[in-house]
């Protein structure tokens, strides 16, 4: 069943003729709810899905991706030839969101990421296009499509975008760093979501990025990325006065994936409370204001803590602000070297299986069977203890072979806490309060 949300239209036309004019619109504080499935890219629920994979051929996948990902968050993006913004984004993932664009809605499947502030689509006329299954948007057959204008502050809010000659036209292009790209033009179109129960939340007004020329490494299963990250153009900022800031998510283990989806959940649904509930400050202080940053005291292993202290710094005991993102998109956990191998070698000391090699971890071992026997590993981040499971810590890379799922980051690049450290808890971003809360959850059941 399709439900329209016309008190939420109603309230999204007086905010946008607000924003238009300078004016401040006051929210009421009740937040609405809804859930919407987070599909994993391998799973079967995904177009991409493959059945003639092993579970470990479709394990080296997810690596592969987690690796080309991670140096993407170096990757500038470009608005415009010449000139340059600082807003960081990537061309990889490893959920994907099902969505519609238009009226009539026109079905897609886009990255769901955490890591970029950008909706984009490819579009009609195609200047350039990669194949796609799913039918290319045809912004002449929607009656609630519209171009935003170069003088608007819509085209302004997407950074240094460049104008038409005629200037009414904004255009955008955003690059990365593995060659992919997109080009065209800043958009406004009414965005359908659907629930896992058959009802559908739109929203009009919704900008995005046209893509008329888009070309690289992108498969014809998807569509383009939805951006989720913190800036005001993300889908997060732009479903702000409806979902008041919350959001979270809730990913399903390893294990059970194939079974279950993963949810992400918005506005009232998204409030993380009740026992075994832990939060911690959100930094909001570092750039870009794309990443969700939190600040990592230290890390316990049966017992022992390692404090995450900044050497580099004049003062040993240091620890900064902000030291470590958490992302949806990379499975690995990265860690600065001295403090990576501080950990490394206390699970060398606590596990006696035989160790073997592996082309991506440095820690590895031979077991065949799924369970092993691992005390918590607690990660101290301000405020919130967090205590991991074997199965957070440990990926099975193969039938034999188990790793530890950290490594270390390269000179000047972020920590990042990976999601399989936050497997099978409910993550809960309040981003009016500043706070990010885990809870202790088995997310197969929670879906």
């Amino acid at each position: 069943m399709n439900h329209r949300l016309n008190f939420l239209a109603y309230v999204t036309i007086i905010s946008f003729l607000a924003m238009s004019m300078g004016l401040e619109i006051e929210t009421n504080n009740k937040t609405t709810g809804f859930t919407l499935d987070l599909i994993h890219i391998d799973s079967p629920q995904s177009p991409f899905y493959d059945p003639t994979l092993s579970s470990s051929q479709r394990m080296e996948k997810v690596l592969q991706r987690s690796l080309d990902r991670i140096h993407h968050f170096k990757t500038w993006i470009k608005f415009g030839d010449p000139p340059q913004t600082d807003i960081v984004s990537f061309a990889s993932g490893q959920y994907l969101i099902k969505y519609s664009i238009g009226t009539p809605p026109i079905s897609s499947f886009a990255i769901a990421d955490t890591g970029s502030n950008v909706i984009w689509l490819q579009c009609q006329p195609c200047l350039k296009c990669f194949p796609q299954n799913l039918p290319i948007f045809n912004p002449k057959s929607s009656s609630t499509y519209s171009m935003v204008p170069c003088i608007s502050i819509a085209c302004r809010s997407f950074g240094r975008t460049i104008c038409t000659k005629n200037k009414i036209s904004c255009l955008y292009q955003v690059s990365y760093e593995d060659g992919s790209y997109t080009k065209g033009v800043i958009s406004r179109d009414t965005v359908t979501l659907p629930t896992p129960h058959g009802h559908s939340w739109s929203f009009p007004f919704i900008k995005f990025g046209c893509g008329h020329d888009n070309g690289g490494i992108f498969r014809a299963e998807e569509t383009g990325i939805v951006g989720l990250g913190r800036g005001e153009t993300s889908l997060i900022g732009q479903m702000d006065f409806v979902i008041q800031g919350k959001f979270s998510y809730c990913l399903v283990s390893l294990y059970y994936e194939p079974l279950y989806t993963s949810k992400m959940n918005f506005g009232a649904n998204a409030i993380v409370s009740g026992p075994g509930t832990v939060s911690t400050p959100l930094d909001t202080s570092k750039s870009p204001s794309t990443f969700y940053y939190l600040t990592l005291d230290g890390v316990s292993i049966d017992g022992q803590r390692l404090e995450f202290y900044d050497y580099s710094s004049n003062n040993s005991k240091f620890v900064e602000d902000g030291n470590i993102l958490i992302d949806t998109g990379t499975i690995i956990t990265y860690l600065p070297q001295g403090f990576y191998e501080r950990i490394k070698e206390i699970v060398k000391r606590l596990i006696h299986f035989r160790q073997v090699s592996d082309k991506l971890f440095d820690l590895c071992y031979f077991l065949r069977t799924e369970i092993i026997i691992f005390p918590f590993m607690t990660f101290h981040f301000k405020g919130a203890d967090v205590k991991l499971r074997a199965e957070n810590i440990f990926i099975r890379v193969s039938d034999t072979t188990i790793c530890l799922g950290i490594l270390p980051t390269k000179f000047n690049e972020d920590a990042i806490f990976g999601n399989a450290a936050q497997r099978d808890f409910l993550v809960g971003f309040d981003l009016k309060k500043g706070t990010v809360s885990f809870k202790p959850t088995v997310c197969g059941r929670y879906s």
